[in-house]
């Protein structure tokens, strides 16, 4: 099995690029669909969904708004995103694109269908690294011309993710 997410990176890097799975190794980022699990022969075909699904859609400005904090401590920063309509969208179109694909959600607590009522709300969590504190702040914009797949693996006893794919926008597509 190949455990994969889909997000939006803020702060972009390169394809190959590695870290532990911490959220203060992330870089700055917006989960579009958490953590889910595809058997290894269906992965080709799934990133290719992902693919058309990205080049059905078009570059949208999504504006940063104001801080909350998440989390079961109710602990953790983040800044919400405004207008969370385009996002929720794209967050609820992955969902059905993975689960044709006979993926699975690697946690019950994930399935944040806004449809289905659930609390989706997309959201860029805030994370200090080496005393700086890395963030968005109220009023900034943040384009989406992209998509990312990450994947999960093991290495020295510790889990990694690395980036696996960028996925292009194509201008004039849907949101």
């Amino acid at each position: 099995m190949e455990s994969l997410i889909v997000v939006h990176l803020v702060e972009r890097r390169p394809v190959g690029t590695t870290f532990p799975r911490l959220r203060v190794a992330w870089p700055l980022h917006i989960t579009l669909l958490p953590w889910f699990e595809v058997e290894d022969s269906r992965t080709a075909d799934l990133l290719s969904a992902i693919e058309r699904y990205a080049k059905s859609l078009r570059k949208f400005v999504a504006v940063v708004g104001d801080t909350e904090n998440f989390g079961p401590g109710k602990d953790i920063p983040v800044n919400l995103i405004v207008d969370q309509q385009p996002i929720a969208k794209m967050h609820d179109d992955l969902l059905d694109l993975t689960k044709q694909h006979g993926a699975l959600l690697s946690s019950q607590a994930n399935a944040l269908s806004s449809a289905a009522g659930r609390k989706y709300r997309a959201h860029i969590t805030h994370h200090v690294v080496n005393g700086t504190v890395h963030r968005r702040f109220p009023g900034d914009k943040e384009t989406f011309a992209d998509i990312t797949v990450a994947r999960l693996f093991d290495k020295d006893g510790g889990q990694m993710c690395e980036i696996v794919k960028h996925f292009e926008f194509e201008q004039g597509g849907q949101i």
